[in-house]
């Protein structure tokens, strides 16, 4: 169940990116990060949960935003071939996530 509310939330913000609504982007990614959040620590210890839990988002963010950057400088910097588009770029890494 909480996966396919992850693989439609990434499917929504896929959308909200193509159309370059980047507050509902940011905010998208914040819920597919809660879910994902509430999935993994759902079962713990509670004295635990939340600290780790605010690291491993972090640790979420920083990973998305280093991964977001190297795209926009490999399409920016010609290494993706130019025949590919920015968004096509996306889409390649995107929808085979969710297979």
């Amino acid at each position: 169940m909480l996966l396919s509310i992850v693989m439609l939330l990434t499917l929504i913000w896929l959308f909200a990116w193509h159309f370059s609504m980047i507050f509902a982007s940011l905010l998208v990614m914040s819920l597919i990060l809660g879910v994902l959040g509430y999935w993994w620590y759902r079962d713990r210890p509670t004295e635990m949960k939340y600290t780790k839990w605010v690291m491993e988002l972090t640790a979420g963010w920083i990973t998305v935003a280093i991964i977001a950057n190297l795209g926009a400088f490999f399409v920016s910097a010609d290494i993706v071939p130019d025949m590919i588009s920015h968004r096509s770029f996306v889409y390649f890494i995107g929808f085979p996530a969710l297979a």
